[in-house]
């Protein structure tokens, strides 16, 4: 896994994979996760890293969800996302 902060935007992007980005889907307006042709999680950017609210639940649960539904995942990651932060 590759991570990248820019400070100066508040940006940090996570590369989990060297494969071609197929599409890129927001899981909400600061969270964007990249897929590969497969479906498969490639990586993810979060917009306003110092605010936004992802604890390592969400995050591990996001991944885990990435292998376990594949297609479809972007919506099923905004139903975690929204879960976790009730």
């Amino acid at each position: 896994m590759k991570t990248k902060c820019l400070e100066d935007t508040d940006t940090t992007h996570m590369e989990f994979s060297d494969q071609p980005v197929e599409e890129t889907g927001g899981i909400n307006e600061n969270i964007y996760i990249n897929l590969d042709s497969a479906g498969n999680l490639v990586g993810m950017t979060i917009e306003h890293a110092a605010t936004e609210k992802i604890s390592w639940s969400w995050y591990s649960s996001t991944l885990l969800a990435v292998e376990a539904v594949g297609e479809g995942i972007i919506e099923e990651m905004r139903l975690l996302l929204t879960e976790t932060n009730q």
